[in-house]
């Protein structure tokens, strides 16, 4: 979901370590972590009770788990890692 400057995305596929992760681009809002992805903050949000993954900037881009965070275009976009644990 995108427009204006602010694009939102919302994974529920656990590919995360988390039940649900919610990026947003482009609004400032209290999450778990904060992320410069090609010189773009984001603010992460995992939904999950106890224990939140760890994410980690790797060659513009967010890893946290299987699940990978990009910014292409000015748009909050979700990939995979394979043979990520």
């Amino acid at each position: 979901l995108g427009g204006g400057g602010v694009s939102v995305g919302i994974d529920f596929s656990g590919a995360s370590g988390a039940p649900g992760l919610l990026v947003v681009m482009g609004q400032k809002l209290k999450g778990d972590g904060v992320y410069e992805l090609d010189g773009v903050e984001v603010v992460v949000k995992y939904l999950v009770k106890g224990e939140k993954p760890v994410g980690k900037v790797v060659e513009r881009e967010l890893r946290v788990g299987k699940r990978i965070v990009k910014v292409v275009g000015g748009k909050v976009v979700f990939g995979e890692r394979k043979g990520a644990n």
